[in-house]
């Protein structure tokens, strides 16, 4: 999998686990202990964002804020302990999803894959259709780099 994501946590345990985690599941993963540091690490576009909503430096609230005002559009998962989630729920961090700590690496990994797959930032543009439209006047249409004659009573 060739998918990068950001681990920030200033728990250096939490930090550890959640990294070694994504790595083993193929991830690239770069981390940061603070706000400051997950905004510069941001600027390189990791696929999602792993995060604690309480920094030292900044809450959730603030470090999504930025991240989105920095031109971050991959998704933001929050790591919350259980009896933390009815309040950060109600705060409205507007996190793609939350992370229960304490959690099962399996769970960790499927979180974050689900989470990228949803993100408008990684869904590709359709392709652009190549030549004009059949519709359009004098265009021709083809299969297979072949003429398609059209049959009768339809016009090409």
């Amino acid at each position: 999998m060739n998918a990068s994501v950001l681990v920030v946590d200033n728990q250096l345990m939490l930090l550890d686990l959640v990294s070694s985690s994504l790595r083993q599941a193929g991830f690239e993963v770069s981390t940061a202990v603070n706000g400051q540091g997950a905004l510069q690490a941001a600027a390189h576009k990791p696929g999602a964002i792993v995060a604690s909503p309480t920094l030292p430096d900044m809450g959730g609230v603030e470090l999504r804020r930025r991240l989105r005002d920095a031109g971050y559009k991959g998704p933001v998962l929050f790591l919350v302990s259980r009896e933390d989630l009815d309040m950060i729920e109600k705060m409205g961090l507007g996190a793609n999803d939350y992370i229960i700590r304490p959690f099962v690496p399996r769970d960790l990994v499927a979180r974050v894959k689900s989470a990228m797959a949803r993100s408008p930032a990684r869904k590709p543009k359709p392709p652009a259709k190549p030549g004009p439209a059949p519709s359009t006047p004098g265009a021709t249409a083809r299969r297979d780099g072949k003429k398609k004659h059209p049959g009768p009573g339809k016009s090409g």
